[in-house]
């Protein structure tokens, strides 16, 4: 079974909460230690001084490498033994908890060039795991076998280094694979059913194994295919070791398909910008790219152009550093210098932020049985005058419930007030003014909310990898009733009495999904439900929900529920 890896820090107090904006970026570098440990991939980092780093390695990442993050000293007695899949396996350790998941290996005293940091994605046992072996190629057996030196380092043990300029931090997410097939798939025998959302794959010989999200086939030209989550990599020469020509079977279905084409590999990236010397302004950008196509837009490819230096992020202007066409920005702009306060809501007078911000990252490391998340949230505590306290926030998150042939089942939550479709890919929108009384940002969703077509906090991608792929901005949607007059949202009526579950023993509130859905004419689309964002009403800011698996971080009815929550603490919101 896999070992979950969901990664918190909760209740860091900010810089400086009493500035307007407030000096919050030190939530924020504090989320990049969040992903790092959940499984995105550190790519390149400017310190915003003299100094930017292109070599992917975690260890000389500015924003913070390695030291003084030390959670097990470890001793001179591991063995690397063997690799499969990408991962190499290292035995002869100690005291290895389920919490390792995610922390860096560090190898010494290697007899085979093996040494270095390595992160670890699976743990087997207290003495044993598996760590990364794609971005150094490991050599097993080691030639210095039962004699190596290893330490254990935690990301979030990092202590925030000096970044007093414009610096910049990039970082690659989860994969989407899409496999090409030229015949429809066949219905299992025994079943007589084609493949099942969420049923795990497998391909012959290849062993390659996956999550089956979709598929599209036309039997008129003969085309379509599968969009996969990778979970096991293959031993094919392609992606994720995949191998054209081979079948694919479903686990349960038994439903099976050949790959036939080259299978393409969409993976994520993002890119933090503190945008000036201030600590209260940045950007955020969102791409998701071909590895293969693509491979010039990349961040670390654009991390080593001329352009892009110290203080200039990649994709932020100059010779060979244009901003890519398959990346958007979730907040702030693309323009070098040109920012949003991290909480979007500069010389408002109707907020106080508190002092508290949260950040909370899904999983991001795939196993056998599992796939990557990525999903996070960063959340910042707020006083109102003109509404009850609650939460605003940034957020990426995977959508469940897609359309068949989505290639990018993410979205991003930006806390801006704009015109209805009135952004566009290198802008996220304006922040809010004293005079805004939108709560959308705020995970309110009361009834002079939810149905307000002026408020897209959402955007994403509709028909990527197509012909006529488009940046979209989305709302929500959520359920209603149509019986009256003016319809209503079903969470509000009669708010005061809690919707409840009827069938399940003590009656838990209802917390009924929110799905992210466009429009506009020629460009609707129901994207899917947000996977960590659920609505309800009744309690209050900070109530958890699922054995506090589930944080309400507004008031109003309906209310937004987050996740995921550690399971264990209570909320520090104050």
């Amino acid at each position: 079974m896999a070992t979950v890896n969901n990664v918190f820090d909760l209740g860091r107090v900010l810089t400086n909460p009493t500035l307007t904006p407030p000096q919050a970026f030190n939530a924020i570098w504090s989320l990049t230690r969040c992903l790092k440990k959940a499984g995105w991939k550190y790519k390149a980092s400017g310190d915003g001084a003299a100094s930017k780093d292109t070599t992917q390695d975690p260890a000389n990442d500015l924003w913070g490498g390695f030291s003084g993050s030390v959670s097990n000293g470890g001793a001179a007695a591991a063995s690397v033994t063997v690799v499969s899949r990408g991962r190499a396996t290292v035995t002869g350790l100690s005291g290895v908890v389920s919490a390792d998941k995610g922390r860096f290996l560090r190898i010494q005293g290697s007899g085979s060039g093996n040494n270095g940091y390595h992160q670890i994605e699976e743990i087997l046992s207290p003495t044993s795991v598996r760590i990364d072996a794609r971005r150094i190629a490991i050599t097993a057996p080691d030639a210095n076998n039962g004699a190596i030196t290893w330490e254990i380092y935690d990301p979030q043990l990092n202590t925030m280094p000096a970044l007093t300029g414009a610096a910049w931090w990039c970082a690659q997410g989860p994969s989407i694979l899409k496999i090409p097939i030229t015949a429809a798939p066949v219905p299992g025998v025994s079943t007589g059913l084609l493949f099942l959302r969420g049923e795990n794959i497998s391909q012959g010989s290849s062993t390659f194994e996956g999550e089956i999200l979709g598929y599209v086939f036309d039997s008129a030209t003969g085309s379509g295919y599968l969009v996969v989550a990778p979970r096991l990599r293959g031993t094919g020469g392609g992606r994720f070791g995949l191998t054209t020509g081979q079948v694919l079977t479903g686990s349960f279905s038994g439903c099976t398909v050949t790959q036939n084409g080259t299978a393409l590999e969409f993976a994520r990236q993002i890119t933090f910008w503190k945008t000036t010397a201030s600590e209260t302004l940045g950007a955020i950008y969102i791409g998701t790219f071909d590895l293969v196509a693509n491979s010039g837009d990349l961040c670390e490819t654009l991390a080593a152009s001329a352009g892009c230096t110290a203080v200039v992020a990649p994709g932020g202007g100059g010779t060979g550093n244009a901003f890519p066409t398959r990346s958007y920005v979730m907040l702030g702009t693309n323009t070098t210098g040109t920012g949003l306060p991290w909480n979007a809501a500069v010389n408002v007078s109707a907020y106080t932020p508190s002092g508290r911000a949260q950040s909370l990252c899904a999983d991001a490391i795939e196993e056998a049985g599992w796939s990557a998340d990525g999903s996070w949230w960063w959340l910042i505590t707020v006083a109102a005058s003109q509404q009850v306290s609650g939460c605003a926030g940034l957020g990426y998150q995977r959508v469940d419930d897609i359309e068949d042939g989505d290639l990018d089942p993410y979205i991003s939550w930006s806390p801006t007030l704009s015109t209805l479709y009135g952004n566009n890919r290198t802008s996220a929108g304006a922040a809010r003014t004293a005079s805004d009384t939108a709560q959308f940002s705020d995970f309110s969703f009361d009834s002079q909310v939810w149905d307000d077509t002026s408020l897209t906090p959402i955007r994403g991608w509709r028909g990527f990898g197509l012909t006529g792929e488009t940046r979209q901005d989305f709302t929500i949607a959520l359920l209603r009733s149509l019986s009256g007059a003016s319809p209503v949202n079903v969470l509000s009526v009669s708010s005061s009495d809690a919707d409840r579950l009827s069938t399940v023993p003590g009656f838990p509130k209802v917390r009924e999904p929110a799905w992210a859905v466009s429009t506009q004419v020629g460009r609707r689309m129901r994207k899917g439900t947000i996977r960590w964002l659920g609505l309800t009403n009744g309690s209050g800011v900070g109530a958890l929900y699922d054995d506090k698996r589930w944080i309400q971080v507004s008031n109003y009815s309906p209310a937004g529920v987050v996740g995921p929550w550690d399971g264990v603490s209570s909320p520090l919101l104050t």
